[in-house]
């Protein structure tokens, strides 16, 4: 019999171990983390299979040319920042667990001395008892709806955390297709001095120029040789943050072609329709929705609150041997909610659910100002777009004439070359105006958090996840 009990007690054992996680150690190797990191490329298979599986039209992998939607899910797939987000977003949804558990009864095992005579021949009594609790109020319902409110949360953050991504993405871009303009401009306008200095060097040389003219023209050139070695070293440094917007090394973009076709083209007005936008940014902020998600959790928390006031129940139950008789106990306790009635927690919940929702009003108030602000900068750079493409084409046209007068005869080469430098200089202005346009659509993208220009719009949904494991999750795989 004893050899029984001693079997059935282990099976028990074995049982209530096999129900048991483990922990599985995973460390970190800083080494590989950091090889791993400059392995990546864009030629990934996995980075293909993601883009094809979540590009908005089918798309030839790799593509000639990278525009924007096309390293926006590069991002995506690669930035350590939405890694971070989609864990967060796993640790809320591992707290729905823990919120949705039920609490276990409990064992207890014991026994009692008698120091008198015993009538059983034996001085111990011997017993267990158990104790199982009962929530009341539907409290475990209210763990789990919170839980789930602050799951939503997590996942608005990573949607946030995505926008924020996207954003820096379209800066580095719009900077660096820039830099290459500017550098270009810079260049044109190098060789255009250049060839004017030349020539003033050649009227001085026949007495037709003076020394202060040909000083000047060299001064000229020597700044604008300065200005374009400056604009072609800022090539190099946007492309690396470009990498880095990416979560890419740098040497993974080296002969890498982007694409951005309307680059140039300011946004259309129905685009900037302050009524429309205005109703559409307070639709798509995504911390207006993170807001409200909180708003959400304060309630449920509130509910739980309000609910810990009424005590739960235990029922309690045991055996014991006791001078040859068996006893069976059972009984019932409920702490009494006398001194409190949990109305603390509930001042405090419902403080919570105010502060929440007051911090909604104050970012909705803010919303509209950054719109109305970021729509006001967005006209103002459009207008002296337009302005610079004034004077380029009146440019343009005077250097045209120049060069036809130039070809009857009519006209010197010197004058030629200046109505170059002109053009030149009035290029590279442009080219700053097509950057107030892009920062400040920029800038109107963010206060919305939705594109401007009808791409796809990301907001709101969380990108999906790549699905890469990680250097020790690889290790552990057989």
């Amino acid at each position: 019999m004893v050899t029984g009990m001693r079997l059935r007690n282990g099976l028990w054992l074995v049982a209530v171990a096999a129900g048991c996680a483990t922990a599985v150690p995973r460390p970190i190797d800083p080494a590989r983390a950091g090889e791993d990191f400059l392995a990546r490329s864009l030629d990934d298979p996995g980075l293909a299979a993601y883009v094809a599986a979540n590009a908005a039209a089918p798309v030839a992998f790799p593509p000639a040319e990278w525009d924007l939607p096309a390293l926006t899910l590069v991002a995506f797939y690669y930035h350590p920042e939405l890694d971070v987000a989609r864990a967060a977003v796993a640790v809320a949804q591992a707290a729905e667990v823990t919120a949705g558990a039920i609490p276990n009864p409990s064992i207890g095992v014991g026994g009692e001395f008698h120091a008198g005579p015993s009538t059983s021949g034996t001085p111990w009594t011997f017993g267990f008892s158990f104790d199982i609790p009962i929530e009341t109020a539907g409290k475990r319902g209210y763990r789990v709806a919170h839980a789930e409110r602050l799951t939503d949360v997590a996942r608005v953050e990573l949607a946030e955390a995505a926008w924020a991504v996207r954003s820096r993405l379209r800066a580095a871009l719009v900077d660096h297709l820039l830099a290459v303009k500017e550098s270009d401009a810079a260049a044109a306008e190098h060789d255009a001095r250049s060839r004017q200095a030349e020539l003033i060097a050649r009227l001085m040389d026949v007495g037709e120029a003076s020394r202060p003219d040909l000083d000047q023209a060299r001064t000229e050139t020597a700044r604008a040789a300065l200005e374009a070695r400056t604009a072609a070293g800022r090539i190099d440094a946007t492309r690396a943050v470009l990498a880095a917007a990416l979560g890419l090394p740098v040497a993974a973009l080296e002969g890498v072609a982007f694409a951005w076709p309307d680059l140039e083209a300011p946004p259309s007005p129905g685009a900037l329709d302050p009524a429309a936008v205005q109703r559409e940014g307070l639709l798509n902020r995504l911390d207006l929705h993170r807001v409200l998600a909180e708003y959400a959790a304060a309630e449920a928390d509130l509910q739980l609150a309000v609910a810990n006031q009424y005590p739960d129940v235990h029922i309690g139950t045991g055996w014991s041997w006791d001078q040859n008789d068996n006893k069976i106990a059972l009984g019932i306790s409920v702490p009494l909610p006398i001194f409190d009635q949990n109305q603390g927690p509930i001042a405090e919940a419902e403080a919570r659910r105010a502060e929440v929702a007051a911090r909604f009003d104050a970012l909705q108030a803010r919303a509209v100002g950054e719109i109305d602000l970021a729509l006001a900068r967005v006209r103002a750079a459009m207008d002296e777009l337009a302005e610079a493409d004034t004077l380029v084409a009146a440019v343009g046209a005077q250097t045209a004439g120049v060069e036809r007068l130039f070809a009857a005869g009519a006209e010197d080469a010197l004058a030629v070359a200046g109505a170059r430098v002109q053009a030149a200089a009035v290029a590279r202005a442009r080219v700053d105006a097509v950057r107030k346009v892009q920062e400040a659509v920029g800038a109107l993208e963010d206060a919305l958090q939705r594109p401007v220009d009808g791409e796809a719009n990301p907001n709101g949904v969380p990108p999906p996840d790549p699905g890469r494991a990680s250097p020790a999750d690889e290790e552990e795989a057989p």
